[in-house]
């Protein structure tokens, strides 16, 4: 072999370790991106996480504000149906067993007509009624029977309260027998039309 072949040979050499330890170099680096890329991904899921828990406390929290404003606005309502109040429960659960099986926000309870009987209001409160919400409503009140047998005699009316309710979800909710109280300027205030006919609902459906 000639001087000058091996010398050709050596640049080679050299070249493939050149190559070889730029690849080297390379995957470091590129091992190096996935681990900081990894400890990135870590650190906004957990920033993410702790800020679905705040958005989760502040709805919580709103929710609860909504309720404290609308439910003296829920009563003076079922007061002026002629019922005479017993009870007015806010945030109740039916439980059977381990299980919730229903939640309401405001649930009243009194007796009207002669002879008397028992009826039960039941109200869902929202800040922001959404157009799904009237209809979802109307499930628990189909319910309410099975998830209250104590009250199974009661007749039960349902009113949708909330601060904001689009006109459109309004009509929706009133179609459904529900009465809707929304909260005005300066008060609260039954907003269905004056030939409202509200639902009933009866053990017998």
């Amino acid at each position: 072999m000639t001087a000058r072949k091996r010398a050709g040979r050596t640049r080679k050499l050299m070249d493939l370790e050149e190559l070889i330890a730029d690849v080297a170099e390379g995957q470091k680096l590129t091992g190096e991106q996935l681990r900081e890329s990894d400890k990135e991904w870590a650190r906004l899921r957990k920033e993410m996480h702790e800020t679905n828990k705040r958005v989760g406390e502040l709805t919580s929290r709103f929710g609860r504000i909504s309720e404290d404003l609308l439910w003296p606005s829920v009563e003076a309502a079922v007061k002026r149906q002629g019922v005479r109040i017993v009870s007015i429960n806010l945030r109740t659960k039916a439980v059977r067993g381990d299980q919730i099986v229903q939640e309401s926000d405001i649930l009243v309870l009194g007796y009207r007509g002669k002879p008397e009987r028992l009826v039960c209001f039941l109200a869902s409160v929202k800040a922001q009624v959404r157009p799904e919400h009237p209809d979802e409503f109307v499930e628990d009140l189909q319910g309410f029977h099975e998830a209250y047998p104590h009250l199974r005699d009661a007749e039960v009316l349902g009113i949708i309260a909330g601060i904001g309710i689009d006109p459109t979800v309004q009509k929706r909710a009133e179609r459904l027998g529900l009465f809707v109280i929304r909260v005005g300027p300066r008060v609260a205030r039954i907003a269905n039309a004056r030939d409202f006919k509200p639902r009933v609902w009866t053990r017998s459906g």
